[in-house]
């Protein structure tokens, strides 16, 4: 950080401290799939009971660095997923296939379990 701007990275080379300075910063991660937290916080009060698809590693970390040095998170509204059987959650025969997304390619999907999210 240099006057509240992001100017690069430093780390370690052949145990040497190396520092790359860049005019523009850009911040790329596997996302926070896997944070039960911000998957509640950021995408919907239940999303957490979505079965993880990605890596387990990714946390969040990323972008909770981001935010801590005063970055804007942007388009966390939009999630992207694929509808799977209810079954994967407790059988993984059931996991990753088959997908339904095809039931709902044009159409609408309704739970009658649960009151609405809107």
């Amino acid at each position: 950080m240099e006057n509240d701007c992001v100017c690069g990275v430093s780390g370690t080379k052949s145990g040497e401290t190396i520092e790359l300075r860049s005019r523009a910063t850009i911040l790329s991660t596997g996302g926070f799939s896997a944070n039960k937290e911000m998957v509640k916080r950021y995408i919907g009060p239940h999303a957490d009971e979505c079965k993880l698809r990605g890596s387990k590693q990714d946390t969040g970390d990323g972008l909770r660095m981001a935010i801590a040095v005063g970055a804007k998170a942007v388009n966390l509204k939009y999630f992207y997923g694929h509808l799977i059987s209810r079954k994967a959650l407790v059988d993984d025969r059931f996991w990753p296939y088959p997908r339904l997304d095809s039931f709902v390619d044009e159409g609408m999907l309704i739970d009658r379990k649960r009151q609405p999210l809107c």
